[in-house]
């Protein structure tokens, strides 16, 4: 059986840029998965807060008119008075 020659200079310098660059590409890939999964993350907290932020704000106006009920029933019974 007879063995294949060495690939000439040229060839294996090109060789080596193709590999480089399919990891440069592998590595921009990598990169941009992790941007993307990060920004799903947020926008899913962002969600999170800002339905925190309605439910905190639903308590506060019901407070205001518990609180209001409370005071216009002081002022009836020290106006009975």
């Amino acid at each position: 059986m007879r063995r294949r020659k060495p690939d000439p200079m040229d060839v294996q310098q090109m060789k080596a840029q193709a590999r480089e660059e399919k990891s440069r590409r592998q590595v921009e890939r990598s990169k941009l998965a992790r941007e993307k999964q990060l920004r799903e993350e947020l926008e899913r907290e962002k969600y999170a807060l800002e339905q925190r932020l309605a439910q905190y704000q639903d308590e506060v106006r019901s407070e205001d008119r518990s609180s209001v009920r409370r005071v216009d029933c002081i002022r009836k019974k020290n106006s009975k008075q």
